[in-house]
């Protein structure tokens, strides 16, 4: 239960807080314990991504992941197979907020996108090829701030209210929002196929990762 506390001056890690800060689930994962003199621009040389304004701006992105209570864009990185699209949303998810689930897939009904919404900071969608209506209404929510509601368990009047800001990530061959609410929320990484003499084995490039 350490935590990192951060002000104008800097940063340092602190003892137990006085109350718990996070709600921990079985899925995650330790953070990473932070040190001095490190360079976020390191990511960049991890992720297929060739653009250089593009580049700068997932660097951006990425650390405003870490300010909570603000809108936070959602990036929607497409390509053609092979382009490492899963790795590269993979990749982020690991620095900001560790898991055991890679990536997420979009349920059926409202209450369990909620659910999985709740239970993660930043919540990664992989190989979306379609977005119903609801979920792209849902989408808009958790980017800039919504309430959702549920009936409470065991009753028949009583509402749940879930009110949260999330980071959220979807990766496809193609680009699934359609919505232009949910276009005007979007970052859209296009990333191309990698080419054979920069690929490399998944083990190798995680190993290297967590190195860095």
């Amino acid at each position: 239960w350490r935590v990192v506390k951060v002000t104008p001056q800097g940063w340092e890690i602190k003892g137990i807080a006085p109350a718990p800060l996070f709600r921990r689930y079985a899925h995650q994962k330790p953070q990473v314990l932070p040190v001095p003199g490190g360079d976020p621009f390191q990511l960049l040389s991890f992720v297929n991504l060739q653009d250089e304004m593009d580049r700068l701006l997932l660097v951006v992105y990425l650390i405003t992941c870490l300010v909570p209570d603000i809108p936070h864009p959602i990036p929607i990185v497409y390509g053609p197979g092979g382009a490492a699209k899963t790795t590269f949303c993979y990749l982020l998810k690991m620095l900001i907020d560790p898991s055991a689930l890679q990536a997420l897939t979009f349920p059926w009904e409202e209450r369990e996108l909620i659910q999985k919404f709740f239970h993660h900071w930043l919540v990664p969608f992989d190989n979306v090829s379609t977005l119903p209506d609801w979920v792209q209404d849902a989408l808009c929510r958790a980017s800039t701030g919504g309430g959702f509601s549920k009936r409470e368990l065991y009753t028949d009047d009583e509402d749940v209210i879930y009110a949260f800001r999330r980071c959220v990530l979807i990766n496809g061959i193609n680009i699934a929002a359609t919505h232009s609410d949910l276009l005007r929320r979007a970052i859209l990484f296009g990333l191309e196929e990698v080419p054979t003499e920069r690929m490399q084995p998944e083990r190798k490039l995680l190993a290297e990762f967590e190195k860095a």
